[in-house]
């Protein structure tokens, strides 16, 4: 059993993003291991974790770049196939079309996916997947168990992955999905050019097709394509009156209702400051005070030591300058107060986006619902709204989440940063206050552990509104707009929606009854083939036949039916769509005799009018022999006529 190349190209290119998350899970296990035998020898004990840290996020861009690169391999390798979508580059753009004329929902989620996959990659996955080791840097357990950890941040890096995966599968149309593909490679197939051994070169397939069919099978095939074309229509009709008629109906929910419906979603006052209190981070950061007095202590056994001891008044120096740099107005303090700020605007901005957004919701549905709209759409609409409304909630809450984290992340860093560097300059200071000690050691480094190196930069990279998510999100101003009429219609959508949207009775009552008559007329054509006619090729001139007796069906039943009304009813009155369509269909169906039958009497009426003319005003119109020679001639040929017709009858009966 030999397998097809591209299913053996797949499994290889699978086995290869396998083989690379493995090997990048092995790499982090690997370095974890070797900072943890090698955590006696490292003098800085956050340059491990950082670097750690930093590998962490490494390893997950490239599982996110392989993921990503097989998935785009797999989609072209399906696209570049000659033999799937068609032959030809003009039949693959006509496909498409086609295919996006009757599944535009799925087209649009196939464009619109990877966009929302990278956006929530960019905007929502790094707050969602702090790194536990970079969180933690102050608990020394981590250093000595950094394989666990690196396991903790792979895991849920891979579980957010796996949640965005399947919101994204839940959200697109899979079976809708395939059945666009499906059609798309049937229509590119039928429409892709093959070689010919005619003059022309190359041919469609479907002329192809049609060429090598008999003259009875052309024409069952064109009586075949106006009845489902009919049917069609027909059918998008008698579905789109059911859905007008209800347009005066009363809504189910009213503006009260949806303001209640709302209202609950929106989270408490005093579960809002439970959750999001107002002050998220303390107003006096601990020992940043104590960490200025033993820096400004230190500073002064710097100077006293400054002429028999430079080369550590010098190293000392360089920890005050880190130290100056947290403790001065533009470093801790002000990190702080900017980060207070954002967290009371983000928390304002809240509670005003609550209020605008259920006052546009409101908005929107008094304004909308005033045009004629079914029940089916009012409910539909306030689902979407209330979808629209949590979304906007949701965004909000999320980016409080984050922010709530963000600062305790922070505080914890600073605290770190403040322990460490208040522990180096004591030690420091009882060394600049003991000559003897410090004649015992050839080098301060060996016994003055320095304050972390990241210091600052860290905490300001920590504030970053970006990695924090201290800023609102993004403002959506579209407003949540009505669904399409024909919700639900399938098939027939594409017809009925459009007659929906127009909001007219009659326009869809002429669309039904074209689509009648046209079925009458097909049904007589092929009533008549079965009566034993013989089948030709269908011509020009038969195809309009059955178009004009369909459509003359259609207009002369409506007009009829109408101006019938417009006589004997009072008011405007509508007439009942399903006789119409009834009466159009029969009309079309036997047309030839129902336009005899009229012929005839008309043809019985005209001598009785002519003569009764001729009795109401003799004086007025004297008779002249030519007259009544023309008259009498007229009224003979018109009796030969009805007994001729009268024979027929009988001898067809």
């Amino acid at each position: 059993m030999r397998f097809p190349i591209a299913t053996l190209k797949i499994v290889a290119v699978f086995t290869a993003i396998l083989l690379l998350v493995f090997i990048a899970i092995a790499a982090s296990v690997g370095l974890a291991d070797f900072l943890e035998q090698q955590k006696d020898r490292i003098t800085s004990r956050d340059t491990a974790i950082t670097l750690l840290a930093a590998f962490l996020w490494v390893v997950q861009i490239l599982i996110l770049l392989g993921v990503s690169l097989g998935i785009v391999w797999v989609c072209r390798c399906i696209f570049r196939s000659r033999d799937l979508f068609g032959m030809t580059q003009q039949a693959r753009l006509l496909g498409l079309g086609v295919t996006a004329l009757i599944f535009p929902e799925v087209l649009y989620q196939v464009v619109i996916a990877p966009v929302w996959v990278f956006d929530e990659i960019l905007r929502r996955m790094p707050l969602d997947t702090q790194n536990p080791i970079l969180d933690s840097a102050s608990d020394p357990i981590h250093l000595a168990n950094l394989t666990k950890a690196l396991l903790t941040g792979l895991q849920t890096y891979l579980s957010k992955f796996g949640d965005l995966l399947r919101r994204l599968l839940e959200w697109l149309n899979i079976s809708g999905l395939i059945l666009a593909l499906a059609l798309w490679s049937l229509v590119g197939h039928t429409l892709s050019e093959t070689p010919s051994t005619s003059e022309h070169g190359r041919v469609m397939r479907l002329t192809t097709f049609l060429r090598g069919l008999a003259p009875p099978q052309k024409r069952a095939l064109v009586l075949s394509g106006l009845f489902l074309a009919s049917a069609y229509l027909s059918i998008a009709a008698m579905v789109s009156i059911p859905w007008l008629q209800q347009k005066g109906s009363a809504s189910p929910v009213s503006n009260e209702q949806l303001k209640s419906t709302l209202e609950r979603n929106i989270m408490l006052l005093t579960d809002f400051d439970r959750t999001y209190p107002s002050k998220v981070l303390p107003p006096v950061i601990d020992g940043l005070d104590a960490l200025q007095a033993t820096a400004n202590a230190l500073q002064a056994e710097i100077e006293r030591l400054k002429s028999n001891q430079q080369s550590y008044s010098n190293y000392w120096n360089e920890l005050l300058d880190d130290v100056r740099e947290l403790t001065s107005n533009s470093g801790i303090r002000l990190m702080a107060a900017n980060f207070t700020q954002a967290w009371e605007d983000l928390r304002s901005q809240a509670h005003e986006h609550e209020r605008n957004s259920l006052n546009t919701a409101l908005t929107s549905f008094e304004t909308k619902t005033l045009s004629p709209m079914s029940v089916q759409e009012k409910a539909v609409y306030v689902e979407t709204l209330e979808r629209w409304f949590n979304r906007g909630l949701r965004d909000y809450y999320d980016n409080l989440r984050d922010c709530k984290h963000s600062a305790g992340i922070w505080q914890t860093t600073v605290q770190t940063e403040i322990h460490n560097s208040t522990t180096a300059l004591r030690r420091a200071l009882e060394m600049a206050r003991d000559s003897k000690r410090m004649q015992d050691f050839m080098s301060p480094s060996t016994y003055i552990v320095p304050p972390p190196t990241s210091s600052t930069t860290a905490i300001m990279t920590l504030t970053h509104p970006r990695f924090t998510g201290c800023t609102p999100p993004p403002l959506n101003t579209a407003r949540p707009e009505p669904p399409d009429p024909g919700l639900g219609l399938g098939p027939f959508g594409l017809v009925s929606s459009w007659l929906v949207r127009t909001k007219s009775l009659a326009l869809v009552l002429i669309t039904g009854m074209l689509g009648f008559g046209l079925l009458g007329a097909t049904i007589s054509s092929f009533v008549r083939s079965k009566e034993g006619s013989v089948l030709t090729e269908p011509t020009l001139g038969e195809l309009g036949g059955v178009l004009v007796r369909g459509l003359s069906a259609a207009v002369i039943v409506y007009l009829a039916v109408k101006g019938g009304l417009a006589a004997y009813a009072v008011g405007e009155t509508e007439p009942n769509a399903y006789v119409l369509f009834f009466t159009c269909l029969i009309g079309a169906t036997f047309s030839e005799r129902v336009w005899d039958w009229s012929r005839a009497k008309l043809e019985g009426q005209l001598p009785t009018e002519a003569s009764s003319q001729q009795v109401s005003v003799p004086n007025t119109l004297p008779s002249t022999p030519n007259s009544v020679s023309t008259s009498a001639n007229t009224t003979l040929e018109l009796n030969q006529k009805d007994a001729i017709k009268g024979k027929g009858t009988e001898t067809t009966d």
